[in-house]
């Protein structure tokens, strides 16, 4: 599904609303359903949060690949489960890589100058969910003035031109953020 569908579809499932040409935010009633389902995932205990939203999903795999990935955080999986509520039709995997860019909304979306054009932009736990989630990924981790970073960018762009492989994430993110969050999951 390319990021044109993904917006259009999305839009007719009111998750998100178009503000002008260039402008997208999370509708209302999405934002109530996430702080809704993140009030009832807070509540519950860590170890039962992906067996919860498997229960609210109707997907028992997904527990499966939520407890195995080591994710617990209610508010990725209040807006996971949000997400799937509207656009039962993702997959899962669809539906995860969504959930982090609907998390940007919520916050604030990475730096990604520099990085190549079809490579979604992650940061922090992002990244590492992301990572465990997906059976393919391709992170493009970049530092600034460095020729060889920019030499693999181009051969990237010329590679993804057309859109990446649909089993396959391409994620950007920055030098110093690879390495907090790397070492932040392996302590």
């Amino acid at each position: 599904m390319s990021s044109t569908d993904a917006v259009e579809r999305l839009i007719e499932r009111d998750v998100f609303r178009a503000v002008d040409d260039d402008e997208l935010r999370l509708t209302d009633s999405f934002g109530r359903t996430v702080e809704r389902r993140r009030r009832t995932l807070a509540d519950r205990d860590e170890d039962e949060r992906p067996q919860a939203v498997a229960d609210a999903t109707a997907d028992p795999e997904t527990a499966n690949a939520l407890a195995a990935a080591g994710v617990s955080d209610p508010d990725f999986l209040a807006r996971y489960v949000a997400l799937r509520e509207r656009a039962a039709d993702l997959s899962p995997t669809q539906a995860f890589t969504l959930t982090v860019v609907i998390g940007q909304f919520e916050t604030e979306r990475p730096r990604d100058e520099g990085a190549p054009e079809a490579f979604l932009p992650v940061d922090g736990e992002d990244l590492v969910r992301l990572v465990s989630l997906h059976d393919r990924c391709v992170v493009y981790a970049w530092r600034e003035d460095c020729p060889p970073c920019d030499a693999i960018r181009e051969d990237f762009d010329e590679l993804f031109a057309d859109g990446p492989p649909g089993d396959v994430l391409p994620s950007r993110c920055t030098g110093p953020t690879v390495r907090s969050c790397w070492s932040a999951s392996t302590t």
